[in-house]
């Protein structure tokens, strides 16, 4: 689950569903979205990379190339304003592109 709380009161204000059994990291998009790369699956990991849409309050699935026996670890937004996840294993970089959805 993705929980927004708020700041003040540490209420509950939104809850929204991951398609998902772990979530490896989020990521704060310039433009207020966020990205999130997550696990599924019990014996290969399922990486996936997941994007927030604060405007339309929905989750959105983008993929993500196999990698069997990789865990996707770490991710960081570029200067050029691509998301970059990296891999703990073979030690794998992905690259995904808003502009183009690639």
């Amino acid at each position: 689950m993705l929980y927004a709380l708020d700041i003040d009161s540490g209420d509950l204000v939104e809850a929204h569903d991951i398609p998902a059994r772990q979530v490896g990291g989020i990521l704060a998009a310039p433009d207020g979205g966020l990205y999130l790369h997550v696990r599924s699956g019990l014996t290969k990991p399922g990486n996936q990379l997941l994007r927030f849409d604060p405007k339309l309050r929905k989750i959105e699935q983008l993929g993500l190339a196999s990698t069997p026996r990789n865990r996707c670890l770490g991710g960081v937004i570029g200067r050029d304003g691509c998301v970059y996840i990296g891999t703990h294993e073979q030690g794998r970089l992905f690259r995904f592109d808003p502009r183009t959805e690639t």
